[in-house]
């Protein structure tokens, strides 16, 4: 998971930091354009903001700049628009800040003890998403000193706030017994809250578990039900697997019908969109 630490995944969690009636984050019209990807207006009136010192038009700007949205990808000015957005307020920036100087490039030499103390900043302020990334540093980092005991730690403030990737770190520190008491158990039921977060690995990792009876009894059925969840949550590494459980359906129409009808309502009781055009 510390690998996979990119802008990419900051990008997928900043229309968390634009909700509506949000006191921290505050909804504008630059983001609104954004994300109904016209960039040129997003740009425009995220300018007209810093003209007037919008703590978010400083943020928005250093996302575009930081990600190469619509505009050049530059990790320099990324920094100067971020830097100035959590001076005016937006303090939600300092995880993005981390983040460029933990990938470094593009005239940012990579920095991790620079990147955790952002991460802390931005931890102590209660952000899930800065409380999962110092958590992996502390698991992966010899330069902040490994600590699986604050990864849990730090894992867990996150948890209580449903971040799905800290959700899949905590259960797996649990599964392995690392940084704190091994509970196979609690890391199934870890591994269900992150897969309803929408994590298709985790889902995947659920279904395993079931399957390999890992800890806990082994279930063909409810492995088979995660199976096709993480399949249909987009996980290509859990698709054959998928097709396999289908296609063994395709006589026995009663169970194929209940099984499918309960794939559904997971996918509506938790409010995920189903990436598969068809159940085959």
């Amino acid at each position: 998971m510390y690998r996979m630490t990119l802008v990419s995944i900051l990008m997928a969690l900043a229309p968390l930091w634009f909700q509506p009636a949000s006191a921290q984050n505050p909804n504008n019209a630059a983001f609104d354009a954004f994300q109904r990807g016209n960039y040129e207006n997003a740009l425009h009136l995220s300018q007209a903001g810093i003209a007037l010192g919008n703590a978010d038009a400083f943020w928005l700007l250093g996302l575009m700049h930081a990600s190469g949205t619509g505009v050049e990808r530059d990790n320099r000015l990324a920094l100067d628009y971020l830097n100035s957005g959590v001076e005016s307020g937006a303090t939600y920036g300092l995880t993005l800040m981390g983040n460029i100087y933990q990938e470094g490039g593009y005239g940012i030499e990579r920095d991790i003890a620079q990147a955790a103390q952002l991460y802390k900043r931005g931890a102590d302020k209660g952000f899930a998403d800065a409380q999962w990334l110092l958590g992996e540093l502390y698991l992966n980092s010899d330069i902040v000193g490994i600590s699986p005991i604050k990864a849990a730690a730090l894992f867990s403030k996150a948890a209580l706030q449903e971040h799905p990737e800290a959700l899949y770190s905590l259960a797996t520190l649990y599964k392995t017994g690392t940084g704190v008491e091994k509970n196979s158990a609690g890391a199934k039921d870890l591994f269900a809250l992150s897969a309803i977060a929408g994590n298709s690995s985790t889902a995947l990792r659920l279904a395993e578990m079931l399957d390999e009876g890992n800890g806990i009894p082994a279930n063909a059925d409810e492995a088979a039900f995660y199976y096709v969840i993480a399949a249909e949550l987009g996980n290509a590494e859990a698709s054959d697997e998928a097709k396999k459980i289908r296609k063994a359906m395709a006589f026995r129409v009663v169970r194929q019908i209940a099984f499918e009808k309960r794939i559904d309502g997971w996918f509506s009781e938790h409010d995920h969109l189903r990436t598969l055009t068809t159940s085959q």
